[in-house]
């Protein structure tokens, strides 16, 4: 196995950890609320495009993905913050990942 293949097998096993985090964050989630709230909507956004982020960032660092910016997340959360929401959810949703 050469170097390249070994670093792509990597980011394959990076990217399944981002997606075994996302459905683990997804499954409590859904098995704590049983009628989903607006902050519930708002957790499950958040966790998705962080998720989402992760994976750009994994496929860029091995030239598979040319348009990641990493400025994109903190704008994100910047922006999520500003959504009003109490301290420990916040804290809570960007602690998970």
């Amino acid at each position: 196995m050469t170097n390249y293949d070994k670093k792509e097998e990597k980011v394959l096993d990076d990217i399944a950890k981002v997606m075994e985090k996302l459905d683990k964050y997804l499954d409590e989630e859904v098995s704590l609320e049983d009628t989903p709230d607006k902050k519930y909507e708002i957790k499950k956004w958040y966790v998705q495009r962080r998720a989402l982020h992760d994976i750009k960032r994994l496929l860029h660092d091995v030239d598979k993905y040319d348009k990641y910016e990493a400025k994109e997340l903190e704008q994100f959360e910047k922006d999520f913050e500003g959504l009003g929401l109490d301290v420990e959810t916040v804290a809570f949703i960007t602690n998970y990942f």
